[in-house]
C-alpha cells in the first residue's frame, strides 16, 4: 500500500526496491469528526452540544509483510467507520444519549448514511520505473469478512405535547439488528477487493509530484447478508383509488437476507513538493470518500538520512510532526494536544529491516 502518509523523502524513494529480503511493518489511524471530540463517541455523548457538521469516520490498518526485487506481499486487517448525517441528525443522537426532552413541535430532519468495514487481508504490489522520473506502486488486495453494517435512514421527527411523531424509512444490512430487535441470525459471508495505486514524478529538478489511491473500485460483496426494510409513520390515514378510506400499520416493513455490493470509499493524496537545499516545501490535498483536507507542509533535511517536516492541515487546524529515515517513519497530527477536545488524529508508524 503507501509507503509513507506524507511528502516521501527522495532518501526513502531510492530503497523501494527491496534488492534483498525486507521485512515490512505498518499501522496508522485516521480519525475525524465535524460534530464533536473523537472522546465523546466512547463517554456516551458527553461534552458540549455537536457542532454543525456532516462527516465523522476513522480508517485504521495493520500491517505485516516481506518485500524483494520490487515485489510487496503484505497481510492486512483494516477497520472502518464512516457516517455521514445531514439536518438535526446529530442533535437528535446527542439529545437522546443525554436524556433531553424534545422541543414541543420543533421538526428534526433525519438522514444517515453508516458503513462499517472490518476485514482481513491479503495484498500484492510492485514497484516499477516506467521512465526514469518516475516510481509508480501498483497493488491489489484480497479481503474477507463477517462483520457488517451498511445502510442509512433516513426522514423526520417531531414532538407534541401528547407524544412523539416521525416518518422514518430504515434499510440496512447488518450483523446485529439494532433497530428493531430482531432475533440474532447466522452471520453474513463478504469478500473484497480494491486497487491502489502510488505515484511518484520528478517533473524537473526540485519539483516532485505525488499521486496516491487507495481502495479504487474498492467493494465487498455480501452473501446472505441479514436485512430490514422499516417504514413508520405518523399519518396513517389513505385513500384508494375507489376513494375509500383505510388505515395503513404505524410501523411496517420486513427482515429478510440480501446478496448486497458494498462499495468501499475512495482514498486519494495528491502533492507537490519543491526542494531548495535541505529544505522542503509541499502543498498536499488527502480526500476521504467527500471530505477534502488541505495542508502545507515544511521539511528539513537534518542528515542524508534523516528528514523532520511539519504541518499544518487548513480544514481541521491540525499540527503534524513526522520524522524519515531509511528504517522507520513516523507521523503523528492532532487539531488539540488535549486528546479529549480532538476532532483530528492522524498516527501512522512504519519500520522495515532488510535480512
Amino acid at each position: 500500500m503507501v509507503r509513507l502518509l506524507m511528502s516521501v523523502d527522495p532518501v526513502f524513494a531510492q530503497n523501494k526496491k527491496h534488492p534483498t529480503l525486507t521485512l515490512l511493518l505498518n499501522a496508522k489511524t485516521f480519525t475525524y469528526s465535524e460534530n464533536m471530540p473523537i472522546d465523546a463517541f466512547s463517554h456516551d455523548f458527553e461534552g458540549e452540544f455537536p457542532d454543525d457538521g456532516q462527516y465523522e469516520f476513522t480508517h485504521n490498518r495493520y500491517k505485516v509483510g516481506v518485500g524483494y526485487k520490487g515485489f510487496e506481499l503484505t497481510y492486512f486487517q483494516r477497520q472502518d467507520y464512516y457516517f455521514r448525517t445531514i439536518g438535526d441528525t446529530f442533535n437528535l443522537i446527542y439529545m437522546d444519549q443525554n436524556d433531553w426532552d424534545l422541543p414541543f413541535d420543533e421538526v428534526f430532519d433525519i438522514f444517515l448514511h453508516v458503513q462499517k468495514v472490518e476485514a482481513n487481508g491479503i495484498t500484492l504490489g510492485y514497484w516499477i520505473n516506467p521512465i526514469p522520473q518516475v516510481e509508480l506502486y501498483i497493488a491489489g488486495s484480497y479481503f474477507e469478512s463477517d462483520d457488517v453494517l451498511y445502510g442509512q435512514i433516513e426522514g423526520s421527527i417531531w414532538q407534541t405535547p401528547s407524544r412523539p411523531y416521525g416518518d422514518l424509512i430504515v434499510d440496512y444490512i447488518y450483523t446485529e439488528e439494532v433497530l428493531l430487535d430482531r432475533p440474532l441470525t447466522p452471520p453474513a459471508s463478504g469478500y473484497g477487493y480494491s486497487v491502489d495505486m502510488d505515484l511518484r514524478w520528478q517533473v524537473y529538478p526540485g519539483f516532485t509530484l505525488g499521486l496516491l489511491m487507495e481502495d479504487m473500485a474498492g467493494r465487498i460483496n455480501w452473501k446472505h447478508a441479514p436485512h430490514t426494510y422499516a417504514q413508520m409513520v405518523s399519518d396513517r390515514n389513505r385513500i384508494d383509488e375507489n376513494g375509500r378510506p383505510y388505515k395503513v400499520p404505524t410501523l411496517q416493513g420486513q427482515h429478510d437476507f440480501q446478496n448486497v455490493a458494498q462499495a468501499l470509499p475512495l482514498h486519494r493524496r495528491i502533492h507537490l513538493a519543491y526542494r531548495y537545499g535541505n529544505i522542503t516545501l509541499t502543498g498536499e490535498q488527502e480526500v476521504y470518500d467527500k471530505v477534502y483536507f488541505n495542508r502545507l507542509l515544511l521539511g528539513y533535511q537534518i542528515f542524508e538520512s534523516f528528514k523532520v517536516e511539519a504541518g499544518y492541515d487548513l480544514k481541521s487546524k491540525a499540527k503534524s510532526l513526522g520524522v524519515w529515515s531509511p528504517y522507520f517513519a513516523l507521523l503523528f497530527a492532532t487539531d488539540d494536544f488535549d486528546l479529549k477536545r480532538s476532532k483530528n488524529i492522524r498516527l501512522d508508524l512504519q519500520a522495515r529491516y532488510a535480512f
